[in-house]
């Protein structure tokens, strides 16, 4: 039973670990593409 619960578990933080992988992706994809916008307001600004 207890060999089940641990390879029951593994998954489970697999899918965790790629959740918090693709939330950071989503974030830096964000933080790159608000920089860019910023630097081409700058940019336009001036």
């Amino acid at each position: 039973l207890m060999k089940y619960k641990r390879d029951w578990k593994k998954p489970y933080k697999l899918v965790r670990d790629k959740k918090i992988k693709f939330l950071f992706y989503v974030a830096s994809c964000t933080t790159l593409s608000f920089n860019i916008l910023k630097q081409t307001n700058f940019l336009n600004a001036k």
